[in-house]
């Protein structure tokens, strides 16, 4: 029989290194030998991950129901999980499948050699179950704190850096460059009455932008984006009559929409990596979202004409074949009679 250590930690920048070598020398000192020793390193949130998304409890379980696992070794109970409610449906999952969990800190051997539950391992498990969630909780408490403060100072707390703005020693200033593209953004749309997609293509054809749909999805953030009126991050880039302006033409504007023509919108899909194309439908296209991907196929697209043109032609194919064959079980089933 064989023995998995499962190891973790939440972020990148830690180091599983020091945790797995401890593990590894308990279970050794139990009888296994490293060839029979599994081990499961994982960088993954034991918070943010549902039971189905963590990787390194689906790769302890497709081990276990090869059915030669009899022990799950790790450092602490949170090392499975920080949420009680995937804690205990862990203990089921081993328990119903005979495994033994043997947890260094605090020590705990969850079965009793009989293969019963432990009552004194299932006592800790709560406990520590419960110190584990309510530590979770005292950690976001101390970071909003920590949010909340720099937001009394004034600062600027992580994120991506916003378009019109740079980040000085914590703070945000206007990037004069940019914030000329944004007054003019808005004042083509308010006053010269241009449409969005009409800007940004034509910043495009001047070369500040490389690609016409990632730039309309540009042009379209920045038209909702209400701290360019400034506020107390973010210095005034634009006059709050000019966004309410935006804003309103907006929601003035009427959209016809007769009928909705992207056919194939969800079925289609990349061989290669796998990604179902997204529906564009201001540009009447297919496309691949997921901008690594995109790069990949250096953002190809396939127009809504030209799929609905394969799929008519497909659909009236099959249409005739069937009605052809049902054509003819008509005339049989006439000369029959």
């Amino acid at each position: 029989m064989k023995a998995i250590i499962l190891s973790r930690v939440s972020t990148y920048h830690q180091d599983l290194s020091q945790q797995t070598e401890l593990v590894l020398a308990e279970a050794l000192k139990d009888g296994f030998s490293r060839e029979n020793i599994i081990i499961i390193e994982d960088k993954e949130s034991a918070v943010k991950l549902s039971e189905a998304e963590r990787n390194g409890l689906n790769q302890m379980k497709r081990f276990i129901d090869t059915g030669n696992i009899s022990t799950v070794y790790t450092y602490e109970i949170s090392r499975i999980s920080r949420q009680p409610a995937m804690l205990y449906n862990i203990r089921d999952y081993l328990i119903e499948h005979h495994v033994q969990l043997i947890v260094l800190n605090p020590y705990m051997r969850m079965l009793n050699d009989d293969g019963t539950l432990s009552t004194m391992a299932n006592i800790l498990f709560s406990v520590f179950s419960g110190l584990s969630e309510n530590e979770c909780y005292l950690r976001k408490q101390r970071c909003k704190r920590g949010i909340d403060k720099k937001r009394e100072l004034g600062l600027y707390f992580g994120g991506r850096r916003p378009m019109g703005y740079n980040i000085v020693k914590k703070k945000l200033e206007i990037n004069e460059d940019e914030a000329i593209i944004i007054r003019r953004i808005f004042n083509d749309y308010v006053y010269e009455n241009k449409s969005l997609r009409k800007i940004a293509t034509e910043l495009v054809d001047e070369g500040l932008y490389n690609n016409r749909l990632s730039t309309h999805h540009t042009v379209l953030n920045i038209i909702d984006k209400q701290y360019y009126c400034g506020d107390k991050h973010h210095p005034q880039i634009i006059s709050k009559e000019l966004f309410d302006a935006a804003q309103q033409k907006r929601n003035n504007k009427l959209y016809y929409k007769k009928y909705n023509d992207s056919l194939c919108k969800g079925i289609l899909i990349d061989k290669n990596s796998g990604y179902k194309l997204a529906s564009n439908n201001a540009g009447k296209q297919y496309y691949v979202k997921n901008d690594k991907v995109a790069k990949q196929v250096k953002n190809v697209s396939i127009s809504f004409k030209a799929m609905n043109t394969l799929v008519t032609g497909v659909t009236l194919e099959w249409y005739n074949i069937i009605s052809g064959v049902k054509h003819k079980e008509i005339v049989m089933s006439i000369k029959i009679k």
